[in-house]
């Protein structure tokens, strides 16, 4: 008979999250996860699989548990181009200046992995699709609502919105200030929608 877990999944998974998110999947060492999950290497093993595996479950906890969020709000909100703004304001303005500074988990590992581990690369390019797909959702509605410039496609206007979301997570992760951040923002909205 198995032995049962005497941890918490969800928070050692939540605290491996935190180690790959800010460190990247390559100098996260398997010391340093356990220490931070509070677990030994053969709980790791037997519940998380290796660091591999391990990751891709903290990619999976991350889409599911910020990024499903922000995807939710683009789906529910009442006035989608508002829903947009605090999208950006959630992921980057609102957030504290030292977290913002570990930018996206997924662009980061797009960045890092593309050219070594093409398909933990791809895995996170998919699940960053799936938020520029929100971004489309409420683009249409807001086209519904006679509030998206004649000058773009819904199409043009998600990825516009995507592109820019993936390069201030990255100038976030580089220290670029709340300023600097919001300068990003606030002209391509004034440029993609028109006024209520």
């Amino acid at each position: 008979m198995a032995r049962p877990q005497a941890f918490d999944r969800d928070q050692a998974l939540s605290a491996a999250m935190r180690v790959f998110w800010q460190r990247g999947y390559t100098a996260s060492t398997i010391q340093q996860l356990l220490q931070d999950m509070g677990i030994n290497r053969g709980s790791l093993y037997a519940s998380f699989g290796g660091k591999r595996s391990l990751f891709q479950q903290a990619m999976a906890f991350y889409d599911e548990r910020l990024m499903a969020h922000l995807g939710a709000m683009l789906t529910r909100a009442r006035d989608p181009v508002d829903a947009i703004r605090q999208v950006f304001e959630l992921s980057l303005l609102n957030m504290p200046a030292p977290q913002r500074q570990w930018g996206c988990l997924l662009v980061n590992t797009v960045n890092e992995l593309a050219p070594l581990e093409q398909s933990l690369a791809a895995e996170a390019r998919l699940r960053l699709d799936r938020m520029q797909q929100a971004f489309a959702g409420a683009v249409a509605r807001a086209r519904e609502k006679g509030r998206v410039s004649d000058s773009v496609t819904d199409a043009q206007a998600a990825h516009l919105l995507m592109t820019t979301m993936t390069g201030l997570r990255v100038q976030a992760r580089e220290g670029a200030s709340t300023e600097t951040l919001r300068q990003g923002i606030d002209p391509l909205l004034h440029l993609l929608f028109k006024e209520p």
